[in-house]
């Protein structure tokens, strides 16, 4: 409840407004809430949010740090939220990557994947061959899986150290281990995301963002209000879900759930939209923790979306 009271002052602060206030007095904390989902569902919020925030990278929530392999120039970097919100770059190494060119597809092709990614978990106890230390990345991440590609053991590691060693990889980012070790000094893997491009994209349009927060948000409260064409109206024929539900199966689904006409409530937070990477410049990654409460059903965890804009409007192509 704290929480709540806090954030309707940020919101009448954030407008000078008190048109917040007038709608409290008269219709109370319920009709309050409903201004402010409109609100969040509403582009000139986020063109207004969007315009203090340093979106080089994408909108950023909860990421208080980048890893960017550009793989044209073989080069990994670390980028570092600072104190005014703006990332600054700290590290740069170079990198040997996958020895074949091109988008990883299946397992034993030799190439670096291009996608976003997480790290998954840090492994210290390695064959020598690896350097000191590696990082597990989360591929195949969601995209990959639905497009059909497959493999495993995608990691940054090191090289070895008293032996030769080849000078590309079998699909994994090595650097030097003195490069390696710096980096693990600074890297905290549970808010860092892994961005593998030909060239990373940067300098991210503050409009599309808009667009998608606000759609993001349009959805979500579809979603509330139990109306099943609006929500199913944001999801693309191509649609796939995490479980291989195509967009008919999907909407059976959704069908038989909405048919409950139960309140909910839905909260989204740490909310992540970036430009997909690869040659489909219309992709975003959007990711969210989000908290689901209805009588029926109870969630708490991450989500992501594959979405891509057409005319204006959020299109869902995957969802986890």
């Amino acid at each position: 409840m704290v929480k709540f009271f806090v954030a309707i002052c940020m919101f009448y602060a954030l407008y000078a407004t008190e048109e917040p206030a007038l709608i409290y007095q008269a219709q109370g904390v319920e009709a309050l809430t409903q201004a402010l989902d409109r609100e969040l569902a509403g582009k000139a919020f986020w063109e207004r949010h969007l315009n203090t925030l340093d979106t080089t990278y994408g909108y950023l929530e909860g990421r208080d740090a980048l890893l960017t392999c550009n793989k044209k120039e073989g080069k990994l970097y670390y980028h570092k939220r600072q104190n005014n919100g703006s990332f600054k770059t700290l590290l740069q190494y170079d990198a040997l990557l996958g020895k074949s060119t091109g988008d990883k597809q299946i397992e034993g092709d030799h190439r670096t994947p291009i996608g976003i990614y997480t790290l998954t978990q840090k492994l210290d106890k390695l064959d020598p061959y690896y350097g000191p230390l590696a990082y597990v990345t989360s591929y195949p991440n969601l995209f990959d899986r639905i497009r059909g590609k497959n493999g495993s053991g995608i990691w940054i590691h090191g090289v070895p150290e008293n032996t030769l060693r080849e000078t590309a990889t079998k699909g994994c980012i090595a650097l030097e281990n003195s490069d390696l070790r710096t980096l693990d000094a600074t890297l905290d893997m549970k808010h860092t995301l892994l961005v593998i491009d030909e060239e990373v994209k940067i300098d991210i349009d503050k409009e599309q963002l808009a667009t998608l927060l606000s759609q993001l948000f349009a959805w979500r409260l579809a979603w509330l209000n139990n109306d099943l064409e609006s929500y199913l109206s944001f999801y693309d024929a191509r649609f796939k879900r995490f479980d291989g539900k195509d967009l008919d199966a999907f909407r059976a689904y959704k069908k038989r759930i909405f048919a409950k006409d139960e309140p909910k409530t839905i909260y989204f937070s740490n909310v992540a939209v970036l430009p997909y990477p690869g040659e489909e410049s219309d992709r975003y990654l959007i990711t969210f923790h989000e908290r689901y409460f209805a009588s029926s059903y109870q969630f708490e965890g991450e989500k992501t979306l594959i979405t891509t804009l057409e005319n204006a409007k959020m299109r869902i192509i995957a969802e986890q």
